[in-house]
């Protein structure tokens, strides 16, 4: 009985309709759309990664289309790719404010660079020409203190500070490139002053504009020139400065204070300069000389007979001169 319902119920099951099998192949879909979703966002991507306006303006329009205004917001004016902060134009403006086409400097930037050196540089020049003055003002004071002030003058010009002693017969004699005692006097009343810079300092000798051939001289400019080397020599044996600091040269009649060829305008022609050059830093007050040499320099400069020890010590060095052989 049992056995009978067993197979009437197997056969029933033949007799109806099969059972339908789950689809297990549909992830496939799933996986294609994926698939195909990363492709188009790749593509974007690859678009926009070297945007220009037009490029911009055709993906906006193009993703417009296919996904609708509502969604994207790309049509109006509120969308994300409307945002004035992603706007390729927007940020190639604020790019090009700071560095300018191509990647140069821009002109508000070059203009702000240059007005800081060039008050940097102001600023420079502006101590430079103080200190310049205030040496000026030394030199001043110490001639004034020998009463020399109406045979040697002083002026600040772009060279740096220029210091003018009139070579008459009192400090040359004439057809002479001799220092003489009124010459040494004005030379060791600017030393000490001179030894409180570094400044390198040019002596130049300078003649009046008359053609004439001094007695025992080719031309009055190797007098000029003489006189002016005669100065370096005394200012580096007697007044102990440096003469790598030095230079003597002749610019002979190619540079007068004054036009003309009167009495007047030759006399102050001739002339030698001592030029305090502009291109170093001036050091404190403090010179350089070992404290033999300044105990040395400060006797003769107030004992009663300092010119007669002055004389003395050039007649010495002549004599050396003579013994050595040197001009």
């Amino acid at each position: 009985m049992s056995g009978h319902a067993g197979h009437a119920k197997g056969k029933k099951h033949k007799g109806g309709h099969e059972e339908e099998h789950e689809n297990h192949e549909r992830w496939v879909l799933s996986y294609a759309d994926m698939l195909t979703l990363l492709f188009v966002l790749f593509v974007v991507l690859y678009a926009i990664s070297s945007v220009n306006q037009q490029k911009f303006d055709a993906l906006k329009d193009g993703m417009a289309k296919g996904f609708g205004s509502p969604l994207g917001g790309l049509s109006g004016s509120t969308g994300v790719l409307n945002d004035p902060g992603t706007q390729p134009q927007a940020v190639d403006m604020a790019v090009a404010t700071v560095t300018g086409a191509a990647g140069s400097p821009s002109k508000a930037a070059v203009d702000a660079a240059t007005k800081k050196l060039l008050a940097k540089q102001l600023a420079a020049a502006s101590e430079k020409a103080e200190k310049l003055e205030q040496l000026k003002e030394k030199l001043d004071a110490e001639l004034t203190k020998k009463g020399l002030q109406s045979t040697v003058n002083t002026r600040v010009t772009a060279r740096g500070v220029v210091v003018t002693v009139i070579t008459n017969e009192v400090v040359f004699e004439a057809n002479s490139a001799v220092l003489r005692s009124g010459g040494q006097k004005i030379i060791h009343t600017l030393a000490p002053v001179l030894r409180t810079v570094d400044n390198d300092l040019s002596v130049e000798g300078n003649t009046d504009t008359t053609m004439s051939s001094p007695k025992g001289y080719a031309s009055e400019y190797n007098l000029a020139g003489d006189r002016a080397c005669n100065v370096v020599n005394y200012l580096a044996r007697t007044e102990r400065i440096d003469q790598a600091r030095m230079t003597c040269t002749s610019n002979g009649k190619q540079n007068p204070l004054y036009p003309g060829t009167s009495a007047e305008a030759n006399t102050l022609n001739r002339r030698v300069e001592i030029v305090v050059l502009a291109d170093a830093v001036n050091k404190d007050s403090a010179d350089s000389l070992s404290e033999s040499e300044a105990s040395k320099l400060a006797a003769a400069s107030t004992s009663a007979d300092a010119d007669q020890q002055i004389a003395d010590e050039v007649a010495a060095n002549k004599k050396a001169d003579a013994g050595t052989g040197t001009h």
